[in-house]
């Protein structure tokens, strides 16, 4: 099997997974959290986009990643309130201008 269907199928079985969290999230009991269905929701389009190999080869994917990091950082912080995932909304925001410079510029400055 090549690595871009195992990348494929990696993709889609960790959106259906977080699909099904999210299911069991909606029908458990007690007070649903509305916020959390806005992570849920972010991570399944994120990893459901993720699964096109056109997606993840496109130039600005790790951007794409990086605000959706971003994205459910902020989600977080919101809701908790919480200094230390204020503090990853600071740095996750500083990654995504990053990663936007590098698909402007083509280039992998401060990648791992």
């Amino acid at each position: 099997m090549d690595e871009q269907r195992v990348g494929t199928l990696l993709y889609a079985g960790a959106a259906a997974l977080l699909a099904i969290v999210g299911v069991v999230f909606a029908v458990r009991p007690g007070g649903p959290a509305p916020w959390a269905y806005a992570l849920v929701a972010l991570g399944i389009v994120f990893l459901g986009l993720s699964s096109s190999p056109r997606v993840r080869e496109h130039d600005a994917y790790n951007a794409l990643g990086a605000a959706t990091a971003t994205g459910v950082c902020v989600v977080a912080y919101l809701r908790s309130g919480v200094l230390f995932v204020g503090i990853l909304v600071v740095f996750s925001t500083i990654g995504t201008l990053v990663e936007l410079y590098n698909w402007r510029a083509g280039t992998t400055y401060l990648r791992l």
